[in-house]
């Protein structure tokens, strides 16, 4: 065994994110009473996405996203409800929409290929963990399908701290009272999985299932574009 410890990202990683947040958008609008047409569907996606960069939240560098990441996060899944009741004439108060969706993107995310199966043979010999960011109401029910795989669940929003930090990483190797050098970290980000595992002097994998090319200057430890790739690392 060379890594005791596995640290897994969720958004994009163990889930696909687009599909997922697809299967919730379907189901926040059926339930707001607009027909979940493919148009309506990406009309959704656009302004949930317009939302988010308009917050620059992907900014992992700037310093007023790292202080106010989650209030933020709030933030966008509010003014995303606003903007989609405004814009597709949906039901209900912007409240209720945004709580909707927080409920919707677990209880319909959709795993990547041979993610379940991988972490449920890979927990029999290794501590799994999650290490993710976002919000404490929303990211455990997106990993409803790998019950009693993860022996330890990191939320940003419960840690104080996210992803790329070195905080984070102190944070997560002090509950487990582990060395760096057990762990390894699985992601598909590269700034915020792959470079903030590297500067804490964890393994990094980058998880790559389309092949895209890295011009980032982050160099991953290891890469992979199938889950089944993880059991010949650790």
């Amino acid at each position: 065994m060379k890594y005791k410890y596995i640290l897994f990202d969720i958004d994009g990683t163990l889930i696909n994110f687009p599909e997922s947040f697809r299967n919730a958008a379907e189901h926040v609008l059926t339930r707001a009473g607009v027909a979940a047409t493919k148009d309506n569907i990406d009309t959704y996606f656009r302004y949930n996405d317009d939302m988010w960069f308009g917050l620059n939240m992907g900014n992992v560098e700037s310093e007023y996203i790292l202080n106010n990441y989650h209030p933020l996060y709030e933030e966008y899944i509010y003014q995303a409800a606003v903007k989609s009741k405004e814009g597709l004439h949906m039901q209900g108060t912007a409240c209720e929409l945004a709580l909707d969706f927080k409920k919707a993107i677990g209880e319909y995310a959709v795993p990547h290929p041979n993610s379940v199966e991988v972490c449920k043979e890979l927990c029999k010999e290794h501590v799994l963990c999650i290490a993710t960011n976002g919000l404490n109401s929303v990211q455990p029910g997106k990993i409803t399908a790998y019950k009693d795989c993860f022996e330890h669940v990191f939320i940003s929003e419960a840690l104080g701290c996210i992803k790329p930090t070195h905080e984070y990483f102190s944070h997560i190797l002090g509950a487990l009272n582990a060395d760096a050098s057990e762990c390894i970290m699985v992601g598909d980000s590269l700034p915020n999985d792959i470079d903030g595992a590297n500067q804490s002097g964890i393994a990094s994998c980058y998880y790559n299932p389309l092949g895209l090319e890295n011009n980032s200057g982050i160099i991953p430890t290891y890469e992979i574009r199938d889950f089944n790739e993880l059991f010949e690392i650790v």
